[in-house]
């Protein structure tokens, strides 16, 4: 499983050469005083507690967001750009109690590839507990400025998430919403 992650991680960092590179040309100097893996994992815990504006008050304005499914809003064929989108989606995120829970970082320069878990009550209602992801921010002065997030399919939860939504595997039996969500 360990290797797993590691080609996980060497291909998000490569995808992350070849999407954001571009896009630092562009720009300034990091803020030195901001630790970009603190900053992701602020955004992310603002996330995780249902505050929206929050979480969406560390992306840049003009930042670019993509989300794990291959169409929709924020996807890859159609990302989030800028930070009132940003906001709208992580609204929507909130509404159906969507949790993340922080795994490993690692950092080289402004660029961040982060694992962590997710769960929701979409999630729940196909009947996964919980999903994998791996996300890749570019920091720009203790603000995100570009994060692409990618399902984590050697997890066989992931997996099977990403059979449902594309219509290749039936959803299995529902699991009850816990009291507290994000408990």
């Amino acid at each position: 499983m360990r290797t797993r992650r590691n080609q996980v991680a060497a291909f998000a960092l490569a995808l992350t050469a070849v999407l954001l590179v571009p896009m630092a040309i562009g720009v300034q100097a990091q803020d030195q005083d901001a630790d970009p893996a603190d900053v992701v994992a602020a955004a992310q815990a603002a996330r995780s507690g249902d505050d929206s504006e929050a979480a969406a008050d560390f992306f840049t304005d003009n930042a670019i967001w993509v989300r794990v499914p291959a169409t929709g809003p924020c996807s890859r064929q159609s990302p989030c750009l800028g930070r009132p989108a940003i906001l709208a989606q992580f609204k929507v995120e909130a509404a159906i109690h969507q949790c993340i829970t922080m795994g490993d970082q690692t950092v080289n320069g402004n660029v961040v590839v982060s694992h962590y878990e997710v769960r929701s009550d979409t999630l729940r209602q196909r009947g996964i507990e919980r999903t994998l992801t791996v996300s890749m921010a570019l920091v720009d002065q203790g603000k995100i400025a570009a994060q692409y997030n990618l399902a984590d399919l050697s997890d066989p939860q992931t997996a099977a998430n990403a059979a449902i939504t594309a219509g290749t595997q039936a959803p299995g039996t529902p699991i009850p919403d816990p009291a507290a969500p994000c408990g």
